[in-house]
């Protein structure tokens, strides 16, 4: 395990943001590799004028390059993994690496809260979490690419993958089940109401309490 003596910048670990079942996204990327060079160069998904430019000086010093996009993640936040799980750092882009668990010493790492699906990283003072990531298929840039492609194994089902990424890099997704039953419900009022007026000639606060019994059932059984 860590030694905290070794690490005399270290801090006390925060409290999680983030809970075992909830829903996070991370933001994609353009990664661009050019002919010769050990390492990539990174661009936000929206930077095409840096791409552009990477294109350009690789192309002026006659070299090729690589530009493939890497669309933005959804997952959802596990449990801490036991030593032997394979897992990527960070986003689940490039190789993985496998989890020695918070006990042996190189990962430098604590496990203050068992259940948090997470772990405090010594080095960098900063929450870590497990997260199961329904990936999408990276596409090359400029391609057409406009729906979700999730990655299949070899036997056609959806691949996920997991990774250890740090607090700063992930966002909780918005409550969609509550937002589209809240649609769903705005829609229904709408609609009796529209049913009630024309057809039953109901006067104002008639409808009004028809229509609050009938939402009330409705959210009852949505």
């Amino acid at each position: 395990m860590a030694h905290r003596d070794l690490y005399p910048d270290a801090t006390e670990p925060t409290e999680p943001r983030f809970k075992v079942g909830e829903m996070v996204h991370a933001k994609g990327a353009i990664y661009v590799t050019v002919e010769g060079e050990w390492r990539r160069l990174y661009f936000a998904l929206d930077d095409t004028a840096g791409v552009e430019a990477a294109l350009s000086q690789a192309e002026s010093q006659g070299k090729n390059a690589d530009v493939v996009v890497y669309p933005a993640l959804f997952g959802v936040v596990i449990e801490y993994q036991e030593p032997g799980t394979r897992i990527y750092d960070d986003e689940p882009r490039g190789m993985t690496s496998i989890w020695r668990g918070w006990e042996h010493e190189y990962e430098e790492a604590e496990l203050d809260l068992p259940d948090s699906g997470s772990i405090w990283f010594l080095p960098d003072n900063e929450r870590r979490y497990f997260v199961r990531w329904a990936n999408k298929e990276p596409y090359r840039y400029g391609e057409p690419h406009s729906e979700f492609t999730p990655m299949k194994t070899v036997s056609g089902e959806t691949e996920h993958s997991i990774s250890l990424i740090s607090e700063k890099y992930i966002r909780k997704c918005p409550d969609f089940a509550n937002k589209l039953r809240g649609q769903v419900m705005k829609r229904k009022r709408e609609t009796t109401s529209e049913v009630l007026s024309e057809r039953l000639g109901l006067d104002e606060y008639t409808t009004t309490g028809i229509l609050d019994e009938v939402c009330m059932y409705s959210a009852m059984i949505v």
